[in-house]
């Protein structure tokens, strides 16, 4: 009301326009805010994951510069290959485009996968075993590739299992016969272990594809693509053995676990620093195992 009594000019009209102002300001936090926040959180992610990206190849660096030093006359084709294979890692981690939201995610259920496609392949050979197909030697034999693939594989809960059975293996081993390393079989040997890995592979993918679902579609087919790789270099294996090089089998293989013990040194020394997080940390050496596991397979089968 004015001093004289009559009612404040268009005071309805400046109640509503300040309600007016009000609800707006509310419904513009309720709205804008999130978006805001969310773009922060996106911008934070993206940096993160570069950030993560740049540590797994300063890693991988230190890998290669663990290499050039072992790097001598005698073995100058071996470490050209194994900084080849690292220089091309490295490449597909900066050309990744793809979305890495779910990536870990993403890791976990190829490992699942993995792991089940493994447990097919050991109860195919065990069958081969029953049936007579295969002799017991070669079935011990690949049993034991199979159980270090799945121990660079497996996650800190499977792991112990896969130690305690790796142990109680080599000590039945050391009452009954000794190891003889793949590379050293004669070749009769090394074929029959060849066609076990076939019939696995072949029996691993179509377990894959059984319980292949449209939520796991992207990470059964890498499984798949893998598998197929090997099936792959398997087919080129009497051909290459008429001219491999043993003792450039040796040396790469030698190489290539100097370059994974530098990337396990790496990934300490940054951790120790303060550089990256503990999580951080067990991220990078869960794909150093992934990667590893690879190495070792792609070793044993030539």
């Amino acid at each position: 009301m004015l001093e004289d009594g009559s009612p404040f000019p268009e005071r309805s009209l400046i109640l509503f326009l300040a309600a007016a102002v009000i609800l707006l300001s509310l419904l513009a936090a309720s709205v804008l805010l999130p978006l805001l926040s969310k773009k922060k959180k996106s911008a934070d992610e993206a940096e993160r994951e570069e950030s993560e990206r740049q540590i797994q190849i300063r890693v991988m660096s230190a890998a290669i510069q663990a290499v050039h030093r072992e790097r001598n006359e005698e073995n100058e084709a071996a470490v050209s290959s194994v900084i080849a294979d690292y220089k091309q890692w490295i490449h597909r981690i900066r050309m990744k485009n793809a979305d890495r939201k779910a990536a870990t995610h993403s890791r976990e259920k190829e490992n699942e996968l993995r792991l089940l496609a493994l447990a097919e392949e050991r109860e195919c050979a065990r069958n081969l075993l029953e049936s007579g197909e295969i002799s017991r030697e070669h079935a011990n034999q690949f049993f034991k590739t199979l159980d270090q693939i799945e121990l660079l594989l497996a996650n800190r809960l499977h792991l112990w299992t896969m130690l305690l059975k790796l142990f109680f293996g080599r000590l039945k081993a050391g009452f009954t016969r000794r190891e003889v390393a793949l590379a050293k079989l004669p070749a009769a040997d090394v074929e029959a272990l060849r066609s076990i890995k076939i019939r696995t592979c072949e029996a691993a993918i179509e377990e894959v594809r059984k319980v292949r679902r449209t939520e796991t579609d992207r990470e059964a087919a890498d499984v798949i693509t893998h598998y197929n790789r090997v099936l792959d270099r398997l087919a080129r294996i009497p051909d290459a053995m008429q001219r491999r090089d043993k003792r450039f089998d040796e040396r790469k293989k030698e190489l290539r676990w100097v370059a994974v013990q530098a990337e396990r040194d790496e990934v300490q020394s940054l951790y120790e620093q303060g550089v990256i997080t503990r999580e951080t940390a067990s991220k990078l050496r869960r794909i150093i195992r992934e990667r590893e596991a690879a190495m070792f397979e792609q070793d044993e089968i030539g």
